[in-house]
C-alpha cells in the first residue's frame, strides 16, 4: 500500500501548494511534512528512501521514465513535474531538517501510483497490482534456483509437452 500511500501524500500536498512549479513552496510544504505538521503526521516523504537502494532504485528510473511519458499524453505534466520537485528536494529537505546524511533516492513507489491513477485503475487495486507483481518475480527466481548448472544444461521437454492420449 505504499504507493496508494503516496497517491494520497500528493493530494494533499496539490491542495496545499499554490504554485506546484515554485520550489520553494515545494520544499516549505516538504519542511512541514517532515516535521509531522502535514498530511498523516509521521513525518515521512511517502516514496523516499528504500533500504538497499540509496543512490538509485533502478525500477524507479524505469518507471519515471514512462510515467513522464504517458503524464504529457494525459495532460498531467504539472503533477509529473510536483513528483519530480519532490524527489529532487526531499533529500536535501531531509538533511537540512533531519540531519540525514545518507543518500536518499525515489523508490519505485513515487511513481508507480501516478501510472495507476493515469490508467484510471482505482487506488484500493494497488496492493493487489504490487502483490502479483512480486509473485511473479518470485515464482521466476523459484524457477531460476531449480535451473541446472550451466555446463551440464541442456534443454529439456517437459513430460506433459509429449504426454500422448489414446483416442
Amino acid at each position: 500500500g505504499a504507493n496508494a500511500k503516496v497517491g494520497a501524500m500528493i493530494e494533499d500536498a496539490s491542495e496545499k501548494i499554490a504554485d506546484w512549479e515554485d520550489e520553494d513552496q515545494v520544499a516549505d510544504y516538504l519542511t512541514r511534512l517532515v516535521r509531522g505538521e502535514e498530511f498523516d503526521g509521521s513525518g515521512l516523504i511517502y516514496g523516499l528512501g528504500h533500504a538497499v537502494y540509496t543512490k538509485s532504485d533502478p525500477r524507479a528510473v524505469s518507471i519515471k521514465k514512462y510515467a513522464g511519458k504517458l503524464a504529457g499524453e494525459k495532460g498531467r505534466e504539472r503533477k509529473f513535474h510536483l513528483l519530480q520537485n519532490i524527489e529532487r528536494l526531499g533529500p536535501e529537505v531531509m538533511r537540512d531538517v533531519r540531519g540525514v546524511t545518507k543518500p536518499i533516492c525515489a523508490n519505485v513507489d513515487l511513481y508507480t501510483g501516478f501510472v495507476y491513477s493515469m490508467l484510471g485503475i482505482p487506488a484500493d487495486m494497488y496492493t493487489a497490482i504490487f502483490a502479483m507483481a512480486r509473485l511473479a518475480g518470485a515464482r521466476t527466481a523459484w524457477r531460476s534456483s531449480m535451473a541446472p548448472a550451466a555446463s551440464s544444461a541442456r534443454p529439456t521437454t517437459p513430460s506433459w509437452a509429449t504426454a500422448t492420449t489414446s483416442p
